[in-house]
């Protein structure tokens, strides 16, 4: 990784010295704060056990501040304090700091908190930004072809020696996609390509430009029928929760959708979201799923590695945690942003990554709601990743169904057997290995 050099003014050397540790923290830490996402929700929990949010004075806040969603975050939890966690949303974002103040001055709330998030391939302004590279619909798998070299990297067709998946065995994709009319009444445009189950449509408003909840999709579960490379769990099931929120990928709260998505019985999550797994409820939440204390069947959860967007819940055992890196196996953070006018840059490493996806300009479906093409070399970024991490835990789900979730995500670990090619060009060097699906698999 290259140093970024920050000029300063004429000091004594060890005056410039000290300037620029301290400057290089100071940006380090206000990036951090800048890329965690949009203001997006409230989470506010409740100081005692009653969860009646008709007691005075709610309803006339909820009247006042245009609420539009005020429920249980995590309703199906066995866990008290989880189920004093309550999700608020007003229709208008920008009401969130008065309406935080006015929760906060009824006293019912031990804690009242912003949480910023979108979806991880929007950080840095390329969510769904495919370059189209030709029209004809490509083959399923030419090993011939630059298509495949991102599933040849991770042996992918190795684990379909063992079959595509079982339909019983069911993959939850809370994310981005086009929705009919109003998001709230509307529904989920179907793909032809992409067998789903629309499960719930939640949001304020249409999202007609948004191809990441297909994209990531098709990565999981596409159909094998020639439109594009296929889905690496073809015979799953795919249970797509739709999370709209405005023109752009920019947007979209993943919270109501995420405790359904839990309750529904999926076996994977696939959260591409930044600032979902920033906070205590999250991480309480996600840990119960994971590891449920009536011994049933756990969740895998599966992120998108986006610096520290998932900080509270990476190192929860079940949950894990994608970085990106292109078919030629060297490993690249997922955002640079530009701090000068001379173009320096600070980079902010991905933190707690689990597994590495070979993802970038990987082929992804293509929205025939949004493109007249099928197919398309995609930015792919850290949210592809995820999707095909998320394939790869359905096809082990699949072989073996009494897995649990902590054992899933250290058989991937353990079976990885190669680091990034530019691993020691980082700082510090990258110890997340390539997933090689072949061996976890089996």
């Amino acid at each position: 990784m290259t140093r970024t050099e920050f000029f300063i003014f004429k000091l004594p050397k060890f005056v410039g010295y000290a300037f620029k540790i301290f400057l290089s923290f100071f940006l380090s830490f206000f990036l951090l704060t800048l890329q965690a996402g949009e203001p997006s929700y409230i989470e506010a929990k409740f100081n005692n056990n009653n969860l009646n949010k008709t007691i005075n004075p709610i309803p006339q806040i909820i009247l006042d501040f245009d609420v539009y969603h005020f429920e249980q975050a995590y309703p199906a939890s066995q866990i008290n304090e989880v189920l004093l966690m309550q999700i608020v949303i007003p229709t208008n974002k920008i009401v969130l700091d008065e309406l935080k103040q006015a929760l906060q001055n009824t006293n019912l709330f031990s804690s009242v908190n912003i949480i910023n998030s979108g979806p991880v391939g929007n950080s840095c302004g390329d969510c769904g930004n495919i370059i189209p590279v030709f029209k004809a619909d490509p083959p399923i798998y030419d090993p011939q072809t630059s298509l495949t070299v991102h599933y040849d990297v991770m042996k992918i067709p190795c684990a379909w020696e063992l079959g595509y998946g079982e339909p019983n065995i069911s993959i939850g994709l809370i994310d981005n996609f086009v929705a009919s009319g109003n998001a709230v009444n509307g529904n989920i445009l179907i793909h032809d390509d992409l067998p789903l189950n629309i499960m719930r449509n939640y949001g304020t408003n249409l999202n007609t430009l948004c191809n990441h909840g297909y994209a990531v999709g098709g990565l999981i579960t596409s159909t094998k029928n020639g439109a594009c490379i296929e889905g690496i769990a073809s015979n799953c099931t795919l249970n797509a929760y739709g999370v709209q929120g405005g023109g752009t990928c920019g947007s979209g709260d993943p919270n109501m959708a995420f405790g359904d998505a839990i309750a529904d019985g999926n076996r994977v999550i696939n959260l591409s979201f930044i600032g979902k797994g920033r906070n205590y409820g999250d991480s309480m939440a996600i840990a119960e799923a994971v590891m449920p204390p009536d011994g049933s069947n756990g969740i895998t959860f599966v992120y998108s590695a986006f610096a520290d967007a998932h900080f509270c819940t990476a190192n929860i055992p079940g949950v894990i945690n994608v970085g990106q890196m292109y078919g030629s196996s060297k490993y690249e953070h997922y955002c640079r942003d530009t701090l000068f006018p001379n173009g320096d840059t600070l980079i902010i490493p991905d933190q707690n990554m689990d597994i590495l996806a070979s993802c970038i300009t990987q082929w992804t479906l293509r929205s025939p709601f949004i493109f007249s093409d099928s197919c398309a070399e995609s930015s792919g970024n850290a949210s592809a990743g995820a999707g095909m991490v998320s394939g790869v835990c359905a096809l082990m789900y699949s072989v073996n169904n009494c897995l649990q979730p902590p054992a899933v995500e250290e058989i991937i670990k353990e079976t990885a057997s190669k680091l990034p090619t530019n691993a020691n060009d980082h700082t510090p060097p990258v110890t997340a290995k390539i997933i090689d699906a072949g061996k976890a698999v089996r």
